[in-house]
Parts: structure tokens; C-alpha cells; sequence
């Protein structure tokens, strides 16, 4: 079977498939399992947003006139912040606080896109509308199937493999022990 993209664009396609994936399975997965994103993810994922909110400020402008985000962009790298503040937020605007948790995988994803296209520049020229739209499906594709393998984890994970990993084992895993009334 022939493709209709060009081998950039393909390749391109493909280092940031895979990095959306690995950089917001983790997150997902432990909504999914716990309920909430761990405190270790939200602050990898502050520090990055505050590292490029910090390097968009030096920077600026490119003398190209570029610069590497947005207003809604900047809006984006805020959700973090947003989020580490949600114990404030949650006694005056749960739903706000609730949305913080949820927004901070909104975050992630435009987090990677700074990375790429400044670490690859040659490489993430993506410019099918067809292939961005499949990247967009395919984070929140693997997104949620990241969540759903959260939320049933006891279909192929056991209380041990949580244990085992130094992890607290989520109140829904499947135990090896037989329970005891």
C-alpha cells in the first residue's frame, strides 16, 4: 500500500505520534486509576511549561518575527500553574479546580510541540491538514484508551505489579490473595 504523504511529513508524523504518547500515557493512566494526576507528573509538567513560558519571555520575537507561542498558547503553559494552585481553587471554585486536573493533559501536548519544533525543526513540518488531524486523533485516541486501561486495570494488571513498581496498588486492582470476610 502506497502512501499519500511525503517521507517528511511521515517521519514527522511519526516522532510526534510517539511522543505525545509517551509524554501523556503516564498522566492518563494514573487519572484513570487513581482519579488524579500524581503530583510528580504536575510538577514535570510545570516546570516544563515554566521553563518555556521563561525562554518565550528571553526570547521573544525570532528575527524572523516568529515566536514560538501564542496568546492561547501562553493560556495553555498557564494550566499547570493553574492546576498546582487547585487546593486554593477548591474551596472557593471546585469546578474550576476539577477542570485544572483535566486541562493539565492540554497542556502536555502543546509542552511536546514547543520541544519538536524547536529540537526538529527540519523533521516537524507537518503541514497536511490530513496527518494533523490524525495526530489529534491519535493523542486523544491513545489518551483515552490510556484512561479506560486506568480505569480497568485489574483486566491485566494485579495489586502486585502496582506494589512491585513502588506504587500504591489503586482500590480497584485485582488481588492474588483470596479476600477474607
Amino acid at each position: 500500500m502506497t502512501s499519500s504523504f511525503n517521507g517528511k511529513e511521515a517521519g514527522a508524523f511519526f516522532v510526534v505520534t510517539i511522543a505525545l504518547a509517551l509524554g501523556s500515557w503516564p498522566v492518563s493512566f494514573a487519572l484513570g486509576a487513581y482519579g488524579e494526576v500524581f503530583y510528580t507528573s504536575v510538577l514535570t509538567i510545570w516546570v516544563a511549561s515554566l521553563a518555556a513560558l521563561f525562554a518565550g519571555a528571553v526570547i521573544g520575537k525570532t528575527t524572523e518575527g516568529e515566536a514560538y507561542f501564542t496568546w492561547w498558547g501562553l493560556l495553555l503553559l498557564l494550566i499547570p500553574t493553574l492546576s498546582l494552585s487547585s487546593g486554593y481553587w477548591s474551596q472557593s471554585a471546585p469546578v474550576i479546580a476539577s477542570l485544572a486536573e483535566w486541562g493539565i493533559l492540554l497542556s502536555l501536548p502543546y509542552i511536546a510541540y514547543i520541544l519538536l519544533t524547536v529540537s526538529t525543526q527540519e523533521a516537524f513540518d507537518i503541514q497536511d491538514k490530513r496527518l494533523i488531524f490524525w495526530v489529534v486523533v491519535g493523542f486523544l485516541g491513545l489518551n483515552t484508551l490510556s484512561y479506560a486501561a486506568g480505569v480497568f486495570n485489574y483486566t491485566f494488571l494485579t495489586c502486585d505489579d502496582f506494589i512491585v513498581a513502588g506504587d500504591q496498588a489503586p482500590n480497584n486492582c485485582w488481588s492474588l490473595e483470596p479476600k477474607t470476610e
